[in-house]
C-alpha cells in the first residue's frame, strides 16, 4: 500500500523524488526527533518522504502542494483501511510530510 501511495505522489509536477520506509521510521530529522517518530516500527508502519523542486522552480508552496495531494492519498488509504497522518505546523496546517 505504501508503494501505491508513493506512486500517486510521484505524478505531481513539483515532486523530484521520494523515499519509502516500510516497517521502520524514516531517518532522523528535527520534526521526527521532537515527535519521537524514530520509535515507530512494525508491519503496519510506513513513512513516505517527498522531495520537491526548489522554491524558485515551482509556483506553489509546499503546504499548498500537500493540501492538493492529500485528498487523493486519503482516498487510497481508505480503500485499504489505513489511516494517513500529517504532522501539524504551529498554525495547525498540514506540513509537507503527508503521512
Amino acid at each position: 500500500m505504501a508503494r501505491e501511495l508513493a506512486a500517486a505522489v510521484r505524478t505531481e509536477p513539483e515532486v523530484t523524488d521520494y523515499q519509502v520506509y516500510i516497517g521502520t521510521a524514516a531517518p532522523y530529522n528535527f520534526n521526527g526527533l521532537v515527535r519521537h517518530y524514530f520509535l515507530r516500527r512494525g508491519p503496519n508502519v510506513a513513512d513516505i518522504q517527498v522531495n520537491l523542486r526548489p522554491k524558485h522552480d515551482r509556483s506553489a508552496q509546499s503546504h499548498d502542494i500537500a493540501r492538493r495531494i492529500r485528498p487523493r492519498i486519503e482516498d487510497l488509504a481508505q480503500r485499504h483501511g489505513a489511516r494517513v497522518r500529517s504532522p501539524r505546523c504551529r498554525r495547525a496546517r498540514p506540513c509537507c510530510r503527508l503521512w
